[in-house]
């Protein structure tokens, strides 16, 4: 049996606007910018936090001068390597690691 390649698949499919699929996720179109037909930035003011396990990961930033909570979207890719982790009551410390970007 013979098995599609990713392009393949990828070719094989009808690509939908992105405003489409805005509308499927409920997004209102006043908080993407679009990018083209098929790609677009999503205004991190829609993140929120949840108690359920998404596989979307953010940096939760509190302001202390107006007491509000804003999350910026983790994008790109982060891999670490031989990193050790350690909790000491005073701080957090990291040995070493390499972070690409």
């Amino acid at each position: 049996m013979a098995y599609l390649s990713d392009i393949e698949i990828a070719q094989a499919c009808k690509m939908k606007h992105i405003t489409e699929i805005a509308e499927t996720a409920h997004v209102d179109e006043k908080y993407i910018e679009q990018y083209g037909r098929y790609k677009a930035k999503v205004d991190p003011a829609l993140i929120k936090e949840t108690d359920k396990k998404t596989g979307k990961w953010a940096w939760k930033h509190y302001h202390k001068a107006d007491g509000t909570t804003t999350y910026q979207p983790l994008q790109g890719a982060v891999e670490l390597h031989e990193v050790d982790f350690g909790y000491v009551p005073e701080k957090w410390m990291r040995r070493w690691g390499l972070l690409l970007p």
